[in-house]
């Protein structure tokens, strides 16, 4: 594994740990839990975005086919998820 990947990985479990962290707070207490997952899911809209080559997110001379149809299958998919995490942000 790269470096960045194991970085990613270590991000991924210090999420897991602050979730099930969260877990345990009552629910009006949980707003810190709805943004962090609000800005995970924007972000992962916005990378898959580029890999499905929407215009103005830039060009990855690398990705494949393959990767461009996942990108063009999880962008919106993240996108609605950012939007129900924004409103649950908001409530």
């Amino acid at each position: 594994m790269l470096f960045e990947q194991r970085q990613g990985a270590l991000a991924f479990i210090a999420v897991a740990v602050g979730v099930l962290y969260g877990l345990t707070l009552p629910l009006a207490d949980r707003h810190a839990l709805h943004l962090v997952f609000g800005v995970m899911a924007t972000l992962f809209a916005l990378v898959n975005a580029n890999h499905a080559g929407v215009p103005g997110l830039g060009h990855h001379p690398r990705v494949s086919r393959n990767g461009r149809n996942v990108g063009i299958l999880f962008a919106p998919f993240w996108a609605v998820a950012a939007i129900l995490t924004y409103i649950g942000f908001s409530n």
